[in-house]
């Protein structure tokens, strides 16, 4: 059975809102995200949930990077065959050798997974001692407790995040220094306009992302009260590979 967060992004309906990009920020905030992470000429650098791959594409042609995409996706992965280099895989048991990349980029997708701090382990060990990891993800400053049924992917992506103190104590438990965290909430709404701009109004929206009800999702939100921010952690020059 496909998972249906997979299932959700290949189905085309986030990138008819928010474009190629399928995230809050597009382009412009992975080029902060990569000034932030001090991203160079050769530097190797993973894209994790690469989707489209937007970002390893412009990592490679603008910033000369070698950079790599990893997606559970293979539709989606397929549809950008020949553009930029990508490798089908689980971001809970990424398929590189230890100490390999000297900076990781997830955007967006973290709050997706089930086992954060799996695959936050997973992301220390690929990165060399002294690498960077680049995340941009919602965050919640209120509760949320329970999942609307249908557009499981943008449900979990507020059901699945978590507080900014939360993601900090697990990059803390994870052995990274603490982050440095700057703020794009504003991201989030423009996200939001988009969406309802895409589809017409918030109800065409969810019919399109599987029936969700709309009073569901209204009040997941005004529980949660999501932010969107941009966190860059290092990992310590004495930190290993373990």
């Amino acid at each position: 059975m496909k998972d249906p967060v997979v299932g959700f992004y290949e189905s085309g309906v986030v990138d008819h809102a928010l474009g190629s990009a399928m995230r809050p920020g597009g382009l412009d905030l992975t080029k902060r995200m990569a000034e932030l992470a001090g991203l160079a000429d050769g530097g190797r650098v993973l894209d994790v949930a690469c989707g489209l791959g937007t970002t390893v594409i412009l990592l490679s042609q603008q910033y000369g990077c070698r950079a790599v995409g990893l997606d559970r996706s293979r539709m989606l992965v397929s549809r950008i065959e020949g553009q930029a280099d990508t490798v089908i895989g689980d971001s809970e048991a990424l398929p590189f050798m230890a100490g390999v990349f000297d900076a990781v980029i997830s955007e967006c997708s973290f709050s997706l997974l089930e086992d954060k701090e799996t695959a936050l382990w997973e992301q220390w060990r690929v990165l060399r001692p002294g690498g960077r990891l680049a995340m941009s993800d919602v965050y919640l400053r209120g509760e949320v407790s329970g999942c609307p049924a249908g557009g499981v992917a943008f449900a979990a992506c507020i059901a699945g995040a978590m507080r900014l103190d939360q993601y900090l104590g697990l990059f803390e438990t994870v052995g990274f220094e603490r982050p440095y965290v700057e703020d794009h909430s504003r991201e989030l709404v423009r996200a939001a306009w988009q969406v309802i701009e895409a589809f017409g109004n918030t109800e065409r929206f969810l019919d399109a992302s599987g029936g969700s009800n709309a009073s569901e999702w209204r009040e997941m939100f005004k529980r949660g009260r999501p932010g969107y921010a941009v966190m860059i952690a290092t990992k310590p020059r004495g930190g290993g590979n373990e």
